[in-house]
């Protein structure tokens, strides 16, 4: 099974900005070995460093990626553990700062503000990927097959428009940095803040 959904708006109901895209979601089931399930969903968007709401997590507050201009990440990948959770938000923050600086915006705005920003010539891009391995065996009671984690890559884009002038894109140009969060850790290829 496959889904695909589309998110034009921050979390708390405005809307991106039209330059900035959506964000895509895209989560994939299927029974991969008798009594094991694979899940996945991957996020793909435009970084767009917003205030938001914390929630709870265990015994920390995160805001699930709603600081990047993503969705709720924890309704996303539903049952995560409190401390991949805490890892997560060390590194949302970090990508949060890095992308503002890379479009030049003076820290984290308000999703009102931010909806109405104009273009900047360079963003970050963000691709975000947790998949899962369960067990389907009515004793296991949905147990985990393999150590979660959050994985993806981080891209900085920057801003093309076609030759009338009044269509804009943004295009990757150089290396990504690829980033790796467990329950115990949090690694990166390469710093965000230096793309």
């Amino acid at each position: 099974m496959v889904q695909v959904t589309t998110h034009r708006h921050f979390h708390n109901g405005v809307p991106r900005p039209h330059w900035a895209g959506t964000v895509q979601s895209v989560s994939r089931q299927r029974i991969t070995a008798p009594n094991q399930l694979t899940e996945s969903t991957e996020l793909t968007g435009l970084v767009l460093p917003v205030h938001s709401p914390s929630s709870p997590s265990g015994s920390q507050a995160h805001t699930h990626g709603r600081s990047l201009g993503f969705p709720d990440l924890g309704e996303q990948f539903g049952d995560a553990s409190p401390d991949l959770w805490s890892n997560w938000g060390r590194l949302e923050q970090l990508l949060g700062e890095a992308a503002a600086a890379t479009m030049g915006w003076d820290g984290h705005q308000e999703p009102r503000r931010a909806s109405g920003m104009t273009p900047p010539a360079n963003a970050l891009h963000v691709r975000v990927y947790r998949q899962t391995l369960k067990s389907t065996a009515p004793e296991d009671e949905g147990g985990l097959l393999r150590p979660d984690s959050i994985s993806g890559d981080i891209s900085k884009v920057f801003a093309i428009r076609d030759v009338s002038g009044s269509q804009l894109r943004y295009e990757s140009a150089g290396t990504s940095a690829a980033f790796h969060v467990t329950s115990s850790s949090v690694h990166w290829s390469r710093d965000p803040r230096t793309l």
